[in-house]
């Protein structure tokens, strides 16, 4: 095999860093999205088992119809949206003879990725305990991410198709960073579970519905009492943090992952949007330096 043939461009990467970075970055999301699938599903989804959706995740889809349609609007929409971003950032399918399924898939991906975007609208308030860091954290993404989405549909319809590589790039940037978030939360639950001394008052409605029925409520939050009896439907009891225990009480497991929500969400939105703007700013640099050649 000649260097030649060991050099030629795999679908359409000029280097193979850049191939290594759509697998970590775009190629990621699309499989993560494909895996996802199965949440297409929404009473597998919300029925237990161990591809189910996080203990506690699913309370108020069945306690608010709106909610429980705006889960489902957003997965189906966004899902494939992803797959087909993933897809999208591949030199090939910019190339001359693809370029009408680039241009099909990047409308479906577009149209699709507001809706599921807008869908996720009557989520907010509720969010993995909805806390104020986890409704301002999803809330900022949502709106940079429709800001990006929109800016790159006017860049192409002006013709600037740099520019709307650059804003799809970063508005997928900024989905892909609930992955992230993922991680971090995990990271931060160990963190709080060890040092110890965090807790978070949860709903007792809640806590029934994670724990599966009013006796063993009352057994391990009897603060709830007035809640099971019919006193008081609003009452709260104080979980702590802690993962390590779940099958003893798997609603500390859901106070420990609620608590690192909001945090991990703006973490994991900070290092997305730093991160491809670094890159962002070292693509164009080339091009400044080669126009400034040719100036002179």
């Amino acid at each position: 095999m000649s260097t030649q043939d060991i050099r030629k461009p795999v679908l359409g990467f000029a280097r193979p860093a850049h191939l290594w970075m759509w697998l970590a970055s775009g190629g990621f999301m699309a499989l993560f999205s494909l895996y996802n699938m199965k949440s297409l599903n929404f009473d597998k989804y919300c029925g237990g088992g161990p591809h189910a959706a996080f203990p506690g995740e699913c309370f108020y889809f069945f306690k608010h119809t709106w909610a429980r349609i705006g889960i489902q609007v957003h997965l189906w929409c966004i899902l494939p949206a992803g797959v087909l971003a993933g897809v999208q950032f591949v030199p090939i399918t910019r190339r001359l003879k693809y370029v009408l399924i680039h241009r099909v898939f990047g409308f479906a991906s577009l149209v699709l990725g507001i809706a599921g975007a807008l869908a996720g609208l009557p989520l907010l308030r509720n969010a993995f305990g909805g806390d104020l860091a986890a409704q301002s954290g999803t809330g900022s993404a949502m709106v940079l991410f429709l800001i990006a989405q929109w800016k790159g549909y006017t860049s192409v319809r002006r013709g600037k198709i740099q520019e709307h590589r650059f804003w799809m790039l970063r508005s997928w940037f900024i989905a892909a960073s609930v992955i992230t978030q993922r991680v971090v939360m995990v990271i931060a639950a160990i963190i709080i579970s060890k040092t110890g001394g965090y807790s978070m008052a949860v709903p007792c409605d809640k806590i029934e519905f994670v724990l599966g029925s009013p006796e063993r409520t009352l057994e391990l939050y009897p603060e709830c009492s007035s809640y099971v009896n019919g006193t008081n439907l609003f009452r709260k009891a104080a979980a702590d943090a802690y993962i390590f225990t779940p099958e003893v009480d798997v609603v500390q497991l859901v106070a420990a992952m609620s608590m690192t929500y909001g945090v991990a969400g703006w973490i994991a939105l900070f290092a997305h949007v730093v991160g491809l703007e670094v890159y962002i700013q070292s693509c164009r640099y080339p091009a400044k330096k080669a126009n400034a050649v040719k100036s002179q």
